[in-house]
């Protein structure tokens, strides 16, 4: 979330899972002329699968644009996350 809402792209790809990242990418470049902030966010696993692990976050990124912000609340995304062995590694979302 911080890479994301920092816009730092080399950070980014490097927690993302290859099959996430031109998605991932595409998030960031929606971005990319805003103002972004994190805002009370926190995270927690709810849950494992054959896919990795499941985890839910609260809080929001805050967009600025012009003065005008707009909220994009994270407990509306549900991610699957997996450890390469370093790293836990974001593989996308649901809704």
């Amino acid at each position: 979330m911080q890479a994301l809402a920092d816009k730092n792209e080399a950070v980014m790809t490097s927690l993302v899972c290859p099959d996430y990242e031109a998605d991932a990418l595409l998030e960031l470049d929606s971005l990319a002329l805003v103002k972004t902030s994190l805002k009370d966010v926190s995270c927690r696993q709810v849950g494992t699968d054959d896919k990795g692990a499941q985890v839910v976050c609260r809080g929001s990124i805050e967009a600025t644009y012009n003065g005008e912000v707009q909220s994009f609340d994270l407990s509306t995304r549900s991610y699957t996350v997996v450890n390469d062995g370093r790293d836990w590694l974001v593989c996308g979302y649901k809704k």
